[in-house]
């Protein structure tokens, strides 16, 4: 696509374009996928998880009660 057409012409301004990516990475993708894992682990209880996944007869090792 976009990226093997752009790559593949000789271009000397292909250092920023990296760094341009990475940066749009960064702030694009890693940083809210961050702050939504520090949101799920603020509230998240996993002895609630684990009793509940118990219940459900998921473990060998720990039976439903």
């Amino acid at each position: 696509g976009f990226t093997v057409t752009l790559f593949s012409r000789p271009t000397v301004r292909k250092p920023e374009l990296f760094n341009f990516l990475c940066v749009t990475f960064q702030f694009g993708v890693a940083e809210p996928r961050k702050r939504a894992y520090a949101e799920f682990y603020k509230n998240y209880d996993p002895m609630k998880d684990f009793e509940a996944m118990r219940a459900a007869g998921v473990f060998e090792s720990a039976p439903p009660k």
